[in-house]
This record gives structure tokens, C-alpha cells and sequence, in this order.
């Protein structure tokens, strides 16, 4: 797949261009070995769009793009620094075309965040909420990463994995979360017609591989929720992860509304007006 992705870019000659990031190994290799012209890009330097004065908050992010002798500040709401790399992505294109990198920043710092990705649910709190639609190992553990590099105190986590579907993920995620939440609550997802204590079960049997301590079970994921939020303190994040924009919980035979973001607004709503959703015991 990969020689055929260079045959059809060398068939296209003088009409075609290459954009690849240059600070992953497989973007510089198709940088490297294509005959058109490319555009290249990166945060560490010797690109045609290099990245400098990088700073990530839970608030979005902030960086310079030097090209040639010029620089350009950016400024967007998204979150994480993979973010950076889709939007130099995006400007490599905008070049390649002619078009202004200047207007292209302009555009993109308008760009609001995708719901259900990286999406935080601020209700004046002192700590982070944020909300996410990982549900993989890899997407799980690429979003704690994201928010251990914004996140000054603890990431307290709460997730599940879906029922009738890919059972092998589970201890999987479990693992993930051992290693890189400070404090987890396993909960239901859409567990279908699975029994959700027998998946949660499963996802516990991977964290315990790697930890004993910092986890815990509630199968309903609206008391979840609370959990996780009422332990939160100043500087800590909350991750809410699996489900994302989704508005709706598949049990049994059937589909009920459920939406983590308004379940998060409403557990910081009581909060703030003094009133605690009592934890599972």
C-alpha cells in the first residue's frame, strides 16, 4: 500500500504536492523518497513550517510558525499539542496552494473544539472536566497523555468499554489506566446485552496487572460521574471517557438518553449551589 501511495503521487508529477510531518519517522520517509514537491512541517525545526514558543493549556494552546525569514503566532481553543500537528497540516495545504499563511491563521483560530473531543465542561469549577470519546486502548492512552502535559495535579478517570463488541480491548484499557490515571472509577458504557459487572470485571482484571490501589467500580455511570468530579481539587482533571457526543446508553434491549457532558454539568451545577450527588458506597 505504501509503494502504491508513491507510484500514484509520482504519476500525478508537476500537479501534485506532498504535506508530511517531519518529526515522525514514516513522514519523513515519504518526505524523503517522493519525487513532487513538499511541503514539510514540525516542532523540531528544519521543516518549511517550524513550530516555537509552545504553550498548552486546558484553555487551548498558543504557538509561533516560522516560515522562511517570517512568523506567524497562532492562537485556537483546541486542546493538545495533536491539535498543533493537524493545524500544520493544514497550513502545509493552504502553501502549497498559494494561499496566505496569514489568512489560514486567521480561519483557524475561529475553528471551534469538535464535540465530544477533548471537550471541557466549565461551570466556574476549579479544576478541569473534560469530556472525550476514546474508546480504545491507544485513543485512552493518547488523551492521558495530552492532559498530563496541561494538567498540574491529578487526572481522575472514569470509563467503560462497550458490550458486544471487541472483548480484547478491555484489560487493554484497563492497563492504561493504571499506569497513567492517578485515581479510576470503571463504570457501564453501552453494555448491550452484557451483564456490565462481568465487563467491568474484565477492565479491573487489566488495571490489578499493573496496580492494586486507585481503582474502584460503579457500574451507573451518572453516580460515576459524581465520583469522580467530587474528588477533584484545584488543579486536577477529570476525564470523562468512551462516549463523547454520544446522547444515548444501549442496555439490554434498550436505547436510553444519556449524555456525559450534561451529566458532568449538571454533578458541577450541585456543586456549586452546595448540593453533593451522593457517592456509591
Amino acid at each position: 500500500a505504501k509503494q502504491r501511495f508513491f507510484k500514484i503521487l509520482d504519476a500525478r508529477g508537476k500537479d501534485a504536492r506532498v504535506v508530511a510531518n517531519n518529526d515522525d519517522e514514516y513522514g519523513r520517509r515519504v518526505l524523503r523518497e517522493t519525487t513532487v514537491p513538499v511541503v514539510s512541517f514540525g516542532t523540531l525545526g528544519g521543516s518549511d513550517l517550524t513550530v516555537e514558543k509552545i504553550e498548552l493549556t486546558s484553555d487551548g494552546m498558543k504557538f509561533d510558525v516560522t516560515v522562511g525569514d517570517g512568523s506567524v503566532a497562532v492562537t485556537s481553543g483546541l486542546v493538545g499539542r495533536h491539535n498543533i500537528y493537524n493545524m500544520l497540516a493544514a497550513m502545509g495545504v493552504t502553501c502549497s496552494m498559494g494561499l496566505p499563511l496569514a489568512k489560514t491563521v486567521a480561519a483557524m483560530s475561529k475553528v471551534p473544539p469538535v464535540p465530544g473531543r477533548l471537550e471541557c465542561i466549565d461551570m466556574g469549577q476549579t479544576f478541569n472536566v473534560v469530556v472525550d470519546y476514546a474508546h480504545t486502548a491507544d485513543a485512552l492512552e493518547n488523551v492521558l497523555n495530552t492532559l498530563r502535559e496541561i494538567t498540574p495535579g491529578r487526572i481522575l478517570l472514569t470509563f467503560g468499554c462497550g458490550g458486544n463488541r471487541d472483548a480484547g480491548k478491555r484489560m487493554q484499557m484497563g492497563e492504561v489506566a493504571a499506569k497513567l490515571a492517578d485515581y479510576t472509577v470503571v463504570t457501564s458504557d453501552n453494555p448491550r446485552k452484557e451483564p456490565p459487572a462481568a465487563i467491568a470485571a474484565q477492565i479491573e482484571a487489566g488495571y490489578r496487572s499493573v496496580r492494586a490501589d486507585g481503582e474502584r467500580a460503579i457500574l451507573d455511570r451518572h453516580l460515576a460521574i459524581a465520583d469522580v468530579i467530587h474528588r477533584a481539587k484545584l488543579g486536577d482533571t477529570v476525564l470523562i471517557a468512551g462516549k463523547g457526543h454520544e446522547t444515548f446508553q444501549e442496555q439490554h434491549d434498550a436505547v436510553v438518553p444519556f449524555d456525559d457532558r450534561r451529566h458532568a454539568a449538571e454533578v458541577l451545577q450541585d456543586l456549586n449551589g452546595g448540593r453533593r450527588i451522593l457517592r456509591a458506597a
